[in-house]
């Protein structure tokens, strides 16, 4: 797989020269849907670590060379870790890079795919609950932690005119959950889904009109 990607890479690069470039920004919203999974401590099972659905916003920068592009991705979301008996708010910042494939350009509907990766940086403040009522701990804030992750996605670009373009994808992420900087504790190998809808506008000088 590592050689595949290298030799993809190449492809690329070596074909910048020949073929027509252009470039998207979008703007999205996005949703966040966890996997709940064991977590440990000192190598212990100690109960399950879970997420509760998560919302947020993000922005994607492509840059094509012909059908094939390059993209950077930053997206936050307010979440959430939920232990037995205490829980971790959160805010969940996503930095990932990928290459994508996209076709029928020239449609008024064209699909594309994903493959690429990054790492999820969480921060949160620690609490008990009383109840169903989550309390705050003062003083108690976790410390940045990061997991890096595999993402795959699938989605389409609907054309509402020559430069806009209406973007609608879901990405499955594969990563570790955080363990907030404790070393003592490691999170268990999970998923996350991630469906977006978002505004994309397009500019260069091999940008297409597909209406």
């Amino acid at each position: 797989m590592k050689y595949l990607a290298m030799l993809v890479l190449l492809v690329i690069v070596f074909s910048f020269p020949v073929l027509a470039q252009s470039n998207d920004v979008a703007l999205f919203a996005v949703g966040q849907f966890t996997h709940p999974v064991q977590g440990f401590t000192f190598g212990i099972p100690s109960g399950p670590q879970s997420s509760k659905n998560s919302f947020g916003m993000g922005v994607e920068y492509r840059h094509w060379f012909g059908n094939n592009g390059l993209s950077g991705e930053f997206s936050w979301v307010s979440s959430n870790a939920t232990f037995p008996g205490w829980l971790m708010g959160e805010a969940r910042y996503k930095l990932n890079g990928a290459y994508v494939r996209r076709f029928n350009v020239h449609s008024f509907v064209s699909p594309f795919f994903s493959v690429g990766g990054g790492t999820f940086v969480t921060y949160g403040a620690q609490g008990t609950w009383s109840g169903t009522v989550h309390n705050d701990v003062p003083n108690h804030d976790s410390w940045w932690d990061n997991q890096p992750n595999a993402a795959v996605g699938v989605g389409a670009d609907i054309a509402l005119s020559r430069a806009f373009k209406l973007r609608i994808s879901n990405t499955l992420n594969l990563f570790r959950a955080p363990n907030f900087a404790d070393p003592t504790y490691l999170g268990g190998r999970t998923f996350l889904q991630e469906p977006k809808i978002g505004l994309a506008y397009s500019w260069g000088s091999a940008r297409v009109d597909p209406l």
